[in-house]
């Protein structure tokens, strides 16, 4: 015990110059992981780009849902506004993925279905915690976009201060939405192209 008192002040530094250490050790490793983590996740987002371009007519539309609160009867339109929404510019889907290092974008066609979800069936793979196999689709109802959730996933939307569970029923989405998917958030937008 006499030991101790008589070097403590040498042992003090010596005990911060190891924690600082150590501490540095761990956190050189936890963003090592990090990187191996994005790096895994790219390769298989290009993986799943590649099969698709390679077979693009593999994929089929899904089906809307059966029951859709949104009431969008097809046939509404006279077709001469429908033929003069068609001669249009077209219309481009933005999602932008927002984490703590980066923004990627994702740009879609608006008159396509795109699935969200970790599988790689979906047009837009996230592999983060919570974001199921399928987790939600965005599509147009009419000319509006509208996301709808699979059964049994955990989808919010955030619109200003605003916030919103999404269902299987759909919720229109507008500029400037947050999506949260898990843990997944990603930012819609809405463009002509």
């Amino acid at each position: 015990m006499a030991f101790i008192l008589k070097y403590k002040y040498y042992l003090l530094p010596v005990a911060a110059a190891l924690l600082v250490f150590l501490l540095r050790r761990l956190l050189r490793y936890r963003k090592a992981r990090k990187k191996e983590t994005e790096l895994a996740m790219q390769q298989h987002r290009n993986e799943a780009l590649t099969r698709a371009l390679q077979n693009p007519m593999a994929k089929t539309p899904s089906k809307p849902p059966a029951s859709n609160p949104l009431e969008i009867r097809w046939d509404e339109k006279p077709k001469a506004e429908r033929r003069a929404g068609a001669k249009g510019a077209s219309r481009m889907i933005e999602l932008t993925e927002l984490t703590d290092c980066s923004r990627r974008k994702y740009l879609f066609r608006a008159d396509q279905t795109v699935r969200i979800g970790s599988g790689d069936q979906n047009e837009l793979v996230l592999f983060r915690d919570g974001v199921e196999p399928q987790h939600c689709v965005i599509r147009l109802a009419g000319s509006k976009p509208c996301v709808y959730a699979v059964p049994g996933a955990r989808s919010q939307l955030h619109r200003g201060k605003k916030l919103a569970a999404i269902d299987e029923n759909g919720v229109y989405l507008n500029n400037a939405d947050l999506l949260e998917l898990g843990s997944a958030r990603l930012a819609f937008r809405m463009y002509k192209a």
